[in-house]
Order: structure tokens, then sequence, then C-alpha cells
């Protein structure tokens, strides 16, 4: 299934895993005080957008998807090294 866009600006955890989640269509750039994001075990193909521009962002769960190795490569070279990714 999508996820579809919604905005909470005060919204700290983002924790969606085992949905079977296949798209993201919306950008994580408006959840600015995101600190954590959880989206293991689901069916993501692609990179959802705007990880790599939230500026108080510690940890992020891509575990168990179908992402391109590729495209999680660039978003590790992307984020401080102090962010934990998980892939």
């Amino acid at each position: 299934w999508t996820l579809t866009c919604f905005s909470n600006s005060g919204l700290k955890l983002f924790k969606f895993n085992n949905n079977g989640i296949e798209e993201i269509d919306f950008s994580f750039e408006d959840l600015q005080n995101l600190e954590v994001i959880d989206l293991s075990n689901n069916n993501l193909k692609e990179l959802p957008e705007g990880l790599d521009k939230l500026p108080n962002i510690k940890s992020i769960d891509l575990f168990k998807n179908q992402i391109p190795i590729d495209q999680l490569m660039e978003l590790r070279k992307s984020l401080p090294k102090s962010v934990n990714l998980k892939f």
C-alpha cells in the first residue's frame, strides 16, 4: 500500500515498520522535527524523498526493503556521520 502525505511539525518519531508499504508519496523534508524513522520490513523499492534534509534526525531504519544499494549508499554519504542508518 501507499503511505500518503501528512504534516505535523512536532512529530519526532515516525514508526511504520512491518506494514507492507510499497511507496511513500510525500517528502520527509516537511517533517523537520523528526529524530527517528523506522520503515523496516516493508516493500519500498526506492528511497523516500527528503531523508537527507532533516536537521534533527538521529536514526533511520530501512532494513528489509527492496531499495537499491546505490540509493542507500548515496543516502549514507549525504547524512552526518552521527546518524544511525540501518539497511
